[in-house]
């Protein structure tokens, strides 16, 4: 289930997998508005999704197993209903498209999916109860609007495959040689995008139910930038919030802040890590999965800022050090997937590594 819900909130590589690794060869996909069959057509729908919002999130995802119409249905395994809230720009603040839905699936005798409907809780989802001969040439129209839109995206991910190979590679050339230059793991191109993408534009412009009943994790140093984060949180509707640091300064910081008391149903929770342990942070993510056990609960919201390093130096050998480099970042964007986010910027690589290992087991498919 957590697989193919992470398919409207994944990138793209993520929904590629998900669809080889879930569905059925001849599966169907159908929705208020498309119906198509087999798995790229499957994939060149969600791949569409990407091309027209900005993000998207999944809220209130209720998971039953026997539902009543399920059991009317022989072949029905599963049905979840749940919210979907699709966000058109990352400057619009809290202007978003919000569908609430009832995803069913059926699965074959291999376990894999073989028809995914989603239905809509709003006007259009009653289009499907329309009478012959209505009924009948709603079906055509879904199925011409799916085939066409499959295809034009197919070839769309086709030309930008092609494309993105050659500028990838020139990418890596630039930043390999402002690593040689500066003698540093800052990624020149990571920096002017983070500049220029303003994705934080909107961060602080958050309404009351923004991350409603969501478990956030925050990984930095108690600064302004974090406390603000944690306050836009509390505000936003977040269940609870774990603040992570590294010293015991930022304790008093935070306490004398009064951010933890802003909220009525928030629980806001610091916790002193020392970052010069690897043991002591894989002690701490082990207590925050059995914090979560008991209430089912996983991370929705992962934020890593500045946080104090203390493990000793980076190597000296560029060769050595970029060699492992990318294994780390292929390591992580593992971990990450397919959740969004993962830009690492200025991060001590081993102990993002360990923060992830240990949090991975908790952390929601579809978390940011």
């Amino acid at each position: 289930v957590d697989s193919v819900l992470a398919l409207y909130t994944a990138p793209r590589t993520a929904i590629r997998q998900v669809v080889a690794a879930r569905y059925s060869p001849d599966a169907t996909f159908e929705d208020p508005l498309v119906r198509v069959r087999g798995k790229d057509a499957i994939e060149a729908q969600f791949v569409a999704l990407k091309a027209m919002f900005v993000s998207a999130a999944l809220r209130n995802v209720e998971i039953n197993i026997a539902d009543s119409e399920c059991q009317q249905k022989p072949g029905w395994a599963i049905a979840v209903t749940y919210s979907v809230l699709y966000r058109f720009s990352r400057f619009l603040g809290d202007i978003a498209l919000e569908i609430r839905q009832t995803t069913q699936l059926r699965l074959n005798e291999d376990g894999l999916v073989e028809l995914h409907r989603d239905e809509w809780h709003n006007p259009l989802g009653h289009l499907s109860h329309l009478p012959f001969p209505f009924g009948h040439i709603y079906d055509l129209w879904r199925s011409f609007l799916g085939y066409s839109s499959s295809v034009l995206t197919l070839r769309a991910a086709a030309l930008v495959d092609a494309t993105s190979s050659p500028v990838a590679r020139l990418g890596d050339a630039v930043n390999n040689a402002f690593m040689d230059v500066t003698h540093s793991d800052l990624s020149v191109l990571g920096v002017l995008q983070c500049i220029c993408d303003l994705r934080g534009f909107s961060t602080f412009r958050v309404g009351a139910t923004t991350f409603q009943n969501m478990t956030a994790v925050i990984i930095g140093d108690v600064d302004a930038l974090l406390l603000n984060i944690v306050s836009q949180l509390v505000h936003g509707g977040a269940a609870s919030v774990h603040v992570v640091t590294a010293h015991s300064s930022g304790a008093s910081a935070f306490h004398s802040s009064g951010v933890a008391s802003e909220g009525n149903t928030c629980t806001v929770t610091l916790h002193v890590v020392d970052s010069s342990s690897s043991s002591e942070i894989t002690l701490w993510c082990w207590s925050l999965r059995q914090l979560l056990l008991a209430p089912r609960r996983q991370v929705d919201l992962l934020v890593f800022g500045d946080f104090a390093t203390g493990m000793g130096p980076r190597p000296h050998a560029m060769s050595r050090r970029q060699q492992k480099r990318q294994q780390q970042q292929q390591k992580h964007q593992q971990q990450l997937s397919p959740c969004r986010g993962g830009d690492l910027l200025g991060t001590d690589l081993e102990i993002l590594d360990t923060f992830l290992t240990g949090i991975q087991p908790v952390l929601a498919s579809c978390a940011h």
